[in-house]
């Protein structure tokens, strides 16, 4: 890919994004200006007194959206309303983009547009409306996306990045089996993160910190307590918003007022079933089916692929947290049918749903990475090994060419000299070049006593060693070293040639030494007659013509045929892939389709308020 397409597939990346980004925020900015819940807290934002920030966090303990909003009305001088509608289509926007880049990250392959279509359809899905069992869309079963409670609103992005950095670290460690520990930055951020979703709404750490308590529980058993430092980590990790949480509990619920309530209304907490979770459904197993549904799906897939990682594992658990928190527990006093306990479920249905939607686009969206067979693979190192042994045999008869001049020079055999075979011949090298070349006789072929890096004696007795197995030297075996003496070594070639006189006769001398070798040696010198017709097959080489030299493309390695079974196998993984999708498809578009039902008809159509 040239710069050209990778700028306009930046581009559109970029385009797409934020198209999509502001499609929510306009969403989330159209409902907040008439819900019933934005006119109530845009009416505590009103009775924030700045000056005390103690006595204001006593009245209203999660006050983030509401300074917001009072920050957003200072600068852009609008109506209370208008601005509370900013601050959450902001944070809604926020949450895309979040969901966006790590969906891109991950799901390596997809492209840009199926992304933001994923991200938009994550930010619009809502439980299946049945119209003869739930006439309302949303209460009784509730939904990942609420669009009426501002609070719940502002947690969201804190929320889902919070998780995000917590599945990573979590991660991390357990993929290094407990060796390595929390990243002392993203602890930091994370408790950061969690004290900011506290003064939000604290749904999220309701859920939190039972889940990851129960995820710790497990990784002891599966370690054998050797990840007892790593919970004391996640534990200070915690321990900021715990306290906080702490506070936000005795100011709202143990702190009463003269009416017996404490602050917002509330008088309590009781145990009991099923009473706040059943005020607005008759069959809540149902309702929760038809809010979960994807995800349901998605977690057997999950399982089927065998991924099932940190991240799944603290989703589901804190989804059963916030299940179990709406099941069972319930506010007394006015608040008691608000099911301000589902709040969490709700929160984690939203990081669930997230979950959800990733493990889809990795599944059946992202590139699958392609992997050469065993058969291409061995075919392709049999051709490597062709070639390797093609071009040792080469490099043995230019061998054997050399080794056959030089003998034939120091034996006076003429004919050996003639066949243009020697160190500077240009009788074609193997690869058809026809370039001049000079052939080094590799260690394996003819090897001299010690190493080629020695230096050489300047007088003495230079050993020659030839083994039965030498290719393209077919010498007679024969026992023990073979060893010719010779004269000084001369220093150089300017000696030899400034010294003519002293050099006797090389015929007379060549003559002589023929005379006095013992048998095997007179053996060793009478080779090269027999090695003529071989060399002078090699000096007769043609030169290259430009069909020869002309590049022709590499042959493709020969692919093994698959079998019966593995055919068969290829197509029951295809198909079992292609229902995957298809069923997750249609059950991931009767949860958008009854989203936006939900949005831009009860809502902004119809105007139905909560």
């Amino acid at each position: 890919m040239n710069n050209k397409e990778k700028m306009k597939d930046s581009i559109l990346a970029g385009c797409t994004r934020y198209l999509g980004a502001a499609l929510i925020l306009v969403c989330g900015y159209l409902t907040g200006r008439f819900t019933v819940d934005y006119k109530k807290h845009s009416e505590i934002a009103g009775t924030l007194d700045l000056a005390h920030p103690l006595e204001m966090f006593k009245e209203h303990v999660e006050p983030l959206w509401h300074l917001c909003l009072r920050g957003v009305q200072a600068v852009a001088h609008c109506s209370a309303r208008a601005a509370g509608a900013l601050v959450s289509g902001i944070a809604l926007a926020v949450a895309f983009l979040i969901a966006w880049h790590v969906i891109k990250r991950y799901a390596k392959g997809i492209s840009a547009l199926q992304v933001t279509a994923l991200c938009l359809v994550l930010h619009l899905v809502a439980a299946i409306y049945v119209p003869w069992f739930n006439e309302h869309p949303y209460l009784g079963q509730g939904t990942p996306n609420v669009w009426h409670n501002p609070t719940l609103i502002m947690v969201r992005p804190i929320s889902l990045l919070a998780f995000l950095i917590t599945a990573g670290q979590l991660q991390k460690i357990a993929d290094s089996d407990y060796e390595k520990n929390l990243s002392p930055l993203a602890g930091f951020f994370c408790a950061l993160l969690l004290v900011l979703a506290n003064l939000a709404k604290p749904s999220y750490a309701q859920v939190f910190y039972p889940g990851i308590f129960l995820l710790m529980l497990g990784w002891l058993a599966a370690s054998k307590g050797r990840a007892w430092k790593h919970c004391l980590q996640f534990f200070f990790m915690c321990l900021p918003s715990v306290i906080l949480m702490g506070f936000q509990l005795v100011f709202t619920f143990l702190r009463g007022s003269e009416e017996g309530t404490g602050a917002g209304g509330s008088g309590g907490i009781v145990i009991s079933p099923l009473l706040a979770a059943g005020a607005y459904t008759d069959f809540i197993l149902i309702s929760i089916l038809l809010l979960i549904a994807f995800p349901l799906f998605m977690a057997l897939v999950t399982i089927v692929r065998r991924r099932f990682r940190q991240r799944e594992i603290l989703a589901w658990l804190m989804l059963f947290v916030g299940l179990a928190e709406k099941l069972l527990l319930a506010e007394t006093g006015s608040r008691l049918n608000d099911g301000n306990f589902g709040w969490g479920y709700l929160n984690a249905a939203m990081i669930l749903w997230f979950v959800s939607i990733l493990e889809y686009a990795e599944a059946f969206l992202a590139a699958r990475p392609v992997t050469l067979t065993a058969a291409a693979g061995t075919a392709g190192d049999t051709a490597i090994l062709s070639a390797s042994n093609t071009a040792s045999e080469s490099a043995g008869t230019i061998a054997a060419a050399v080794a056959s001049e030089i003998l034939s020079e120091a034996a006076g055999a003429g004919p050996a000299a003639n066949t243009g075979a020697g160190p500077e011949a240009t009788a074609g090298t193997p690869d058809g070049s026809g370039e001049t070349a000079t052939p080094v006789v590799s260690e394996t072929d003819w090897t001299p006593e010690g190493s080629f890096a020695d230096e050489l004696p300047e007088s003495g007795t230079i050993g020659l060693t030839f083994t039965e197995s030498t290719p393209g030297l077919d010498f007679p075996a024969a026992e023990g070293e073979r060893s010719m003496a010779t004269e000084p070594v001369p220093e150089s070639v300017a000696e030899v040639a400034a010294a003519p006189e002293a050099t006797p006769e090389p015929a007379a001398e060549v003559t002589a030494a023929l005379e006095a070798m013992p048998e095997p040696i007179a053996e060793v010198a009478a080779v090269p007659e027999a090695m003529q017709e071989p060399i002078a097959e090699v000096a007769a080489v043609p030169e290259p013509t430009p069909e020869m030299t002309e590049e022709k493309p590499e042959a493709e390695a020969p692919k093994e045929k698959p079998s019966r079974l593995g055919r068969i196998k290829a197509f029951l993984i295809d198909l079992v892939r292609t229902v995957g999708l298809t069923i997750a498809s249609v059950i991931l578009a009767a949860h958008f389709v009854s989203g936006l039902y939900y949005l831009f008809y009860w809502l902004l159509f119809l105007r139905n308020t909560i």
